[in-house]
């Protein structure tokens, strides 16, 4: 039981937390989870010196120290903070959450490892028997517990998961109830562990008056670029306003040369499309762009651009690290949105909120922010995905996930096209659509 556990527990850690990172683990035991963690920087935390000494003997090339109370001794910040079957055994959690603050940057992880409540009496028994290590008397917190504990020390929760179903290696029906059944409406409360993975609120303000880049993918947008630019508000320290042309036929490109031109007073770039598709305008503007807020905005004017401070408003309160525009919360002109389109973006919410444990309604609206330090981080998800992305939506919603980063939407206005006529392909957008669907559920859902 024990090599199977432990081997779960290290195979889901590894998903959430990328090689390279700086890593504290409390609660490290011999130090073979923190090493199979390749930090760039590891430092280990328990209570026992002997499995101190033999961590320090193990991996020379990371710190260990014995803490069981106390000053937390470490130095520094770390990216990713793990409590691993600690906080079942500790007098004051809240407290020591707290303290755990002074070690956060505002991209640092927490990670909360404990034990369901459900299996009291399973693991008291193999205590007994001697199949599990005997640490003392349960706290037995919920989910809900660490939740309001969290929020109480200033923790926002990012993600929630009961999980192993199955605690021991039993050929099939481990791998079908630890990755299926588990994760199935009532059955994954049933799961021995509870996660919790959460991040440090307020610690953005240092970047009180951050630079703002929007990057505007326009194809056959003539008609709305002058509004655009008259329209997009000056934000943070410097605005800049970063069009990328995609091939168009009604001159779209010249208009842009043009307003680029007369337009001094705005900071505006103009760039030609390589490739196709929107997903590969958004990449290329944001590699020619240098601000550090990156904000999407479309040519439609089917946001008003004067909604997007709210946006930059919500990363620099450090409310959330991708903010998405939602268009289904207001009420909406009638033929602003078809209704199979409609119906199409709900399903396509619940199917994506259901993946990434968080809520989201519009996973389709071009309107969204983010920091820039964490957009390379997102992008380096690309390959973990294998996912070729024409929409540029799907790369930051399931890498922001894959990173653990809070998401959060932002209601807006929709209105119609006031220009030309929509790129979206219905049929053949949807059906590329389902299917990156379907890798995701693999890839997130399935770990």
């Amino acid at each position: 039981m024990k090599r199977y556990y432990f081997s779960e527990l290290t195979s889901y850690l590894r998903f959430l937390v990328p090689p390279g990172e700086s890593v504290l683990e409390i609660g490290c035991r011999d130090g073979s989870l923190l090493a199979q963690l390749e930090p760039s920087r590891g430092m280990g935390l328990d209570a026992s010196p002997e499995l101190i000494a033999r961590a320090r003997a193990r991996s020379p090339h990371l710190v260990f120290a014995v803490w069981e109370k106390g000053p937390v001794p470490a130095e520094g910040t770390f990216d990713v903070i793990v409590l691993t079957h600690v906080v079942d055994f500790m007098d004051d959690v809240q407290g020591t959450v707290e303290s755990l603050r002074q070690f956060c940057h505002p991209g640092t992880r927490l990670i909360l490892i404990t034990h369901n409540y459900l299996w009291a009496p399973i693991l008291v028994l193999l205590e007994r028997l001697g199949l599990k290590r005997t640490k003392g008397a349960y706290a037995w917190l919920s989910l809900n517990d660490l939740h309001n504990i969290l929020s109480f020390a200033r923790f926002d929760v990012v993600r929630r998961e009961y999980r192993t179903l199955v605690p021991v290696w039993i050929p099939v029906v481990s791998w079908v109830a630890n990755r299926v059944l588990g994760k199935l409406p009532g059955i994954w409360k049933l799961g021995m562990t509870q996660w919790v993975v959460a991040f440090p609120l307020g610690l953005r303000q240092d970047a009180a008056s951050p630079s703002v880049s929007v990057i505007i993918p326009c194809r056959n947008e003539r008609g709305t670029l002058e509004t655009i630019v008259e329209r997009t508000p000056d934000m943070g320290s410097r605005t800049e306003l970063v069009f990328v042309e995609g091939h168009s036929t009604d001159g779209t490109l010249d208009a842009l040369r043009d307003v680029q031109r007369r337009r001094t007073d705005r900071d505006i770039k103009v760039l030609v499309q390589d490739g196709e598709g929107k997903g590969d305008a958004v990449r290329k503007g944001i590699d020619a762009s240098s601000g550090e807020i990156i904000v999407i905005l479309d040519a439609d004017l089917s946001v008003d651009p004067q909604a997007l401070p709210r946006f930059v408003d919500a990363l620099v309160g450090g409310y959330c690290e991708l903010a998405l525009g939602s268009r289904l919360v207001y009420p909406m002109p009638a033929h602003a949105m078809r209704p199979l389109n409609m119906l199409a973006n709900m399903l396509f919410g619940r199917a994506i909120s259901f993946m990434i444990g968080q809520q989201v309604k519009d996973t389709l609206c071009g309107t969204k922010a983010f920091w820039r330090r964490d957009c390379d981080r997102m992008a380096g998800q690309r390959a973990f995905f294998g996912l070729d992305d024409p929409f540029g939506d799907f790369d930051l919603i399931l890498g922001a996930a894959k990173l653990s980063l809070k998401i959060r939407e932002i209601p807006v206005q929709y209105h119609e096209r006031v220009y030309g006529t929509t790129n979206i392909r219905r049929w053949r957008h949807g059906l590329m659509l389902s299917v990156m669907l379907a890798r995701a559920l693999t890839k997130l859902k399935l770990q």
